[in-house]
Parts: structure tokens; C-alpha cells; sequence
């Protein structure tokens, strides 16, 4: 368990510490589009995630 949060930081270390170079490679177009996409990610997880309890919900006696 120990070792997965320590990679788990380790990468996030790494990404942060490159945000940088993407910012130069993608410009503000670029930003702007993997800004819009993440926002898009995020939003289908908690469409996922409130469907799966709506269903454990309906489950219950």
C-alpha cells in the first residue's frame, strides 16, 4: 500500500514539475483543449459514479 502511494506521488511530482514544457509545447490552444477534455473526463466519472449508487440505491429492501 505504501509503495502505491509513493508512485502515485512520485508520478504526480513529475507531472507537475514538467507543467512547464507541456505549457510551451501546447501553447494556449493546446491547454485549452486537454483542459476542456479533462473537464469532459471528470464529468463522465460522476455521471458513472451517481448511476452505479442510483442502482445500489433501487437494490435496497
Amino acid at each position: 500500500m505504501l509503495g502505491s502511494i509513493l508512485a502515485a506521488w512520485a508520478v504526480t511530482t513529475l507531472i507537475l514539475l514538467s507543467a512547464p514544457f507541456f505549457a510551451r509545447v501546447l501553447r494556449r490552444r493546446g491547454l485549452k483543449a486537454i483542459e476542456r477534455l479533462m473537464g469532459l473526463l471528470l464529468i463522465v466519472v460522476a455521471v458513472q459514479m451517481f448511476l452505479y449508487d442510483l442502482h445500489l440505491a433501487s437494490r435496497v429492501p
